[in-house]
């Protein structure tokens, strides 16, 4: 179990890699937005003032001061993002390469639009995407990241001479305070989630450990510990729905000779132990060239071979007949048990059940050829 939860976790964690990837361009994708939004709204604020024939109104100083500027920086940062991507950098740092950049245009549009307080509150953003990685480390330094630039903006930059100082009245004071305050909420907020999200993705991981262990069961035979009929029949659709015109299949058909007779000598606990016997050397020498061995049914076995060529696999099968003969127990010789097989071809236009029956007449007339020689 120890090592199916290793397996699932490595699965869980690669596939949460990529989605943490993909979450990291789209934070790229909604920083080119919000970058062009901005644009946009100041160029319409641009027009809005020169229609209005606002007093004092400099044209060329606000070109300059709260178009140019903010496209020319807010620009930089988003190619850093895309570079950034791009870069060979572990993806756990793009991630914060990403947020903290956000951050930095959140910064920009703060200090260039300070006369409105109420945007303050936009700090908060990047800490909410943040919450999305999972990472609370990742969350809670972006918050402070973004605290201090919210601080700075506020506190030590002037760059509008209309913006309303923080320490020039109450109202301006509690204007601030409140921004700082919902970001703090904000951030708790997320803390929260972030609480809930992991949990719910250990819950989840427990979850498909679990269910991937109920289906091994459900693919196993029990006696033998391989796959069983269920499990072929699923492979069968599996290769059908992926094979392509080139790959070639061998089914290697496999049944115990006089098996019905170590049953009626010796028992079924003897018949039990042939059927492990054969299972286990059909399972460890059908690995060696890419084979999937089932238990088909009672005393048959067959093995699935993928791109395997024909003088291999009829080896494999060899091997497995004269392993299975010197590993027979003193009363399955007594009976003359053996093991019979047969093989057939399978390329992928063919249809692979009639394959499976060419190998299964193959096996009965190798069984009924050597009948004929004893």
């Amino acid at each position: 179990m120890s090592f199916l939860k290793n397996f699932f976790n490595q699965n869980i964690n690669r596939d949460l890699d990529s989605l943490r990837k993909r979450w990291t361009r789209s934070i790229s994708i909604i920083a080119l937005v919000v970058y062009f939004i901005i644009t946009l709204t100041e160029i319409a604020i641009f027009f809005l003032f020169r229609a209005s024939g606002k007093e004092n109104f400099d044209e060329h100083f606000y070109l300059r001061h709260f178009f140019l500027f903010p496209l020319i920086i807010n620009g930089i940062i988003v190619a850093l993002m895309h570079r950034a991507n791009k870069s060979p950098m572990k993806d756990g740092t793009k991630s914060y390469v990403a947020s903290f950049l956000f951050v930095m245009m959140i910064f920009i549009m703060n200090i260039v639009h300070s006369v409105f307080p109420v945007i303050l509150i936009t700090f908060a953003v990047p800490i909410l995407l943040s919450v999305v990685y999972s990472d609370k480390r990742l969350t809670n330094t972006t918050a402070i990241f973004a605290l201090i630039m919210e601080i700075i903006a506020e506190f030590f930059i002037v760059w509008d001479s209309d913006k309303p100082l923080p320490f020039e009245s109450a109202d301006n004071f509690a204007t601030v305070l409140v921004s700082f305050m919902t970001q703090i909420g904000l951030f708790v907020v997320s803390q929260q989630i972030l609480k809930f999200e992991i949990v719910k993705l250990q819950l989840t991981k427990d979850f498909e450990i679990e269910r991937y262990h109920l289906m091994e069961e459900a693919m196993r035979d029990g006696l033998t510990g391989i796959n069983n009929r269920k499990a072929f029949d699923k492979n069968i659709e599996d290769i059908s729905r992926t094979k392509l015109p080139e790959d070639n299949f061998f089914f290697a058909m496999i049944d115990l000779d006089n098996f019905k007779k170590i049953n009626d000598n010796f028992g079924h606990q003897e018949g039990d132990k042939a059927l492990i016997i054969a299972a286990e050397i059909i399972l460890t020498e059908s690995k060696k060239y890419n084979g999937t061995a089932f238990r088909y049914g009672g005393d048959e076995f067959v093995i699935i071979f993928r791109n395997e060529k024909y003088d291999d696999v009829f080896r494999t099968c060899l091997k497995i007949k004269a392993t299975y003969e010197k590993s027979l127990t003193k009363q399955m010789k007594e009976v003359n048990s053996s093991m019979s097989f047969g093989l057939s071809e399978c390329y992928g236009d063919d249809n692979l059940i009639d394959q499976l029956t060419i190998a299964d007449e193959q096996m009965y007339a190798y069984k009924k050829n050597r009948k004929a020689r004893d």
